[in-house]
């Protein structure tokens, strides 16, 4: 990943930059000049809280810091993010279109908006539930050890039936353990991504099993509720959807074609039949 962008900088801010409290900036600076190649530069550093706290070429930093320094907290636009390396591998034609990108792809700018809709039907009240994070650092309620790095969005759906106790505990829980794991594994790689959402989603169950037991049948106003649940995580060019039982995901381009990314966990599903024996 290569950003365009240094001469952009004014004096004023170089001048701020290179304040005693931020330290280690002019190394950054001249790091950076050295790496300047037919006016693209490699940016060595992560910018937090006004001053740099890690240096390191691009490419080992996680999708979305780059834009952060530049765009967020350096103010410099426009910014051109060129992604060189297809992260996706070979299934990557099924969702992105093939070669480099030029253009917003870190981030916040990976998701230009996101909403919901929800239908009660036939139900007397609405027993699902979804949390939209379009940046899950933003989350107040992540403790510090489950803090993420900026550029991380999570989408969640969950299908709550016999009661909506199930999908408020996913609500309040799923996306809480995806970053605990995500943080855990130090996860840089689409690989990671997968492994914290099936983690995340074994974590949850198991703690839900858990204080359903400590009550009890009788005096568990859960002891029916169940939910299907699905999500989606988005970091930079890397999408992973996790889901059980019968929600669905489609991707939809702008061209009109659709494409089906999950396979409902139902036994009138025969691939689950099988897979299940």
């Amino acid at each position: 990943m290569v950003v365009e962008g240094w001469a952009q900088l004014s004096d004023k801010t170089r001048a701020d930059l290179r304040h005693p409290k931020n330290e280690g900036f002019p190394l950054a600076l001249q790091e950076a000049k050295r790496h300047i190649h037919k006016g693209i530069v490699d940016i060595p550093m992560v910018m937090r809280d006004g001053g740099p706290i890690q240096y390191g070429r691009p490419e080992s930093w996680a999708p979305g810091l780059a834009r952060l320094v530049m765009d967020e907290i350096l103010q410099v636009k426009p910014l051109r993010v060129r992604i060189t390396d297809d992260t996706l591998g070979p299934d990557a034609a099924v969702l992105l279109p093939d070669g480099s990108v030029d253009g917003h792809f870190g981030g916040y700018d990976s998701v230009l908006g996101c909403a919901y809709s929800s239908i009660r039907g036939g139900c007397s009240y609405q027993e699902d539930r979804c949390v939209l994070f379009r940046d899950l650092f933003s989350d107040p309620s992540l403790s510090p050890a489950q803090r993420l790095e900026p550029g991380i969005s999570f989408f969640g759906v969950y299908d709550g039936h016999l009661g909506s106790q199930t999908s408020e505990y996913l609500v309040s829980h799923l996306h809480a353990n995806f970053a605990a794991e995500l943080r855990h594994k130090k996860g840089r790689t689409p690989g990671d991504l997968k492994a914290a959402v099936r983690a995340a989603f074994k974590r949850t169950d198991e703690a839900f099993w858990e204080e359903w037991v400590k009550e009890g049948n009788k005096q568990n106003p859960k002891h029916n509720s169940g939910s299907a649940a699905v999500v989606v995580v988005i970091r930079g060019r890397d999408m992973v959807v996790g889901h059980v039982g019968d929600c669905r995901v489609v991707l939809s381009r702008a061209g009109g074609d659709v494409v089906e990314l999950t396979v409902d966990h139902t036994f009138e599903n025969e691939r689950e039949v099988e897979r299940v024996k």
